[in-house]
């Protein structure tokens, strides 16, 4: 997860994962008191661990256990073959069943994860070098309660120095009290003869007292 940027979800397969569970929270909280949220969290999760997968062919529970997880309102009693042989000859049935799926799905993962980087693979028209300095992509959200509107916030935050190319899209920058990962499509190259930087003397919602920006 090191080279994994800021503000790229893509690259982060754990922001996909919390963008599913966001999806079930606006359908299951349509109509009803947002502050219940972690109420539904449970019920959304197992629906999600239940739900065959593109990359892999088959849901999490399958992968884990080798069966669909049952729910409260599926009364039939789940036996399978337990009844018919010892509980010794079930386990290691069980557990055959799931590394088979495990290699299938590990497969089929590398071939589609493949397939998609031959087809997606974003390439930097523009290469950056250590040392140089770049504005960012402004991710500044809206605060009522400090009047900051994010609409009308400048657009790129900066300039920055960069510090360490970490893959061809992923680069660190000098933030002055830390170093932060960026991913290339969020940084504009720094030319001080046409770039002006404004410093927020400070902005009440930018999160970092004295950050410069353009506008």
């Amino acid at each position: 997860m090191w080279t994994t940027p800021i503000y790229h979800p893509r690259g982060n397969p754990t922001e996909r994962r919390n963008q599913e569970i966001k999806k079930g929270l606006r359908i299951s909280l349509l109509d009803r008191a947002h502050n219940k949220w972690n109420e539904k969290i449970p019920e959304i999760l197992f629906h999600l661990r239940n739900r065959r997968n593109e990359s892999t062919g088959h849901s999490p529970a399958e992968l884990m256990l080798s069966y669909q997880v049952k729910g409260p309102e599926d009364h039939d009693r789940h036996l399978e073959e337990a009844e018919l042989t010892s509980l010794e000859e079930w386990i290691r049935a069980k557990d055959a069943k799931v590394a088979e799926r495990l290699s299938r799905a590990t497969q089929r993962m590398i071939k589609k994860t493949q397939g998609y980087v031959k087809e997606q693979t974003y390439k930097p028209s523009v290469q950056f070098r250590i040392g140089e300095q770049v504005w960012i992509d402004n991710h500044q959200l809206s605060n009522a309660v400090k009047g900051f509107n994010a609409s009308l916030a400048p657009k790129r935050l900066g300039p920055y120095t960069i510090t360490q190319k970490l893959s061809p899209y992923v680069y660190t920058i000098d933030k002055g009290n830390r170093e932060v990962k960026v991913y290339a499509r969020q940084m504009t190259k720094y030319n001080p003869r046409v770039n002006v930087p404004l410093r927020l003397n400070p902005a009440p919602a930018s999160g970092e007292e004295g950050d410069i920006v353009t506008m």
